[in-house]
């Protein structure tokens, strides 16, 4: 069985891989796969910190800063500076969401008014 680190690897080689006749595309797709990494990593290790069951330490928070504001600078420098996007590209769905829990507290309300 491969590790985390050996799949990702050869999942990189893989899709590399696939675009290697069309230099253009060849050389977006790696930087693409380069900063994915890159932020993957970042994520990784926030999320180990997150879930871990043992108690927080200043060297914890320290790291956690530190993966924190380098993924923050990652994204800012991939998506915010080319597309002037810093959330989701549509929240239509949170839209929809807030609507449905407002009229569902309403009704909650009217229910209870009734008694």
């Amino acid at each position: 069985m491969l590790s985390d680190d050996s799949r990702t690897r050869r999942i990189k080689e893989i899709v590399i891989k696939a675009y290697e006749n069309d230099e253009e595309v060849n050389r977006q797709v790696r930087e693409v796969m380069d900063w994915s990494d890159k932020a993957g990593y970042h994520l990784f290790r926030m999320g180990e910190i997150m879930k871990s069951q043992q108690k927080a330490s200043k060297q914890k928070i320290k790291a956690l800063k530190y993966h924190s504001c380098h993924f923050m600078a990652l994204w800012y420098e991939q998506l915010t500076e080319r597309y002037g996007m810093t959330g989701r590209p549509s929240t239509e769905g949170a839209e929809n969401k807030h609507h449905w829990l407002n009229e569902q507290t309403k009704a909650c309300i009217n229910s209870s008014d009734q008694r």
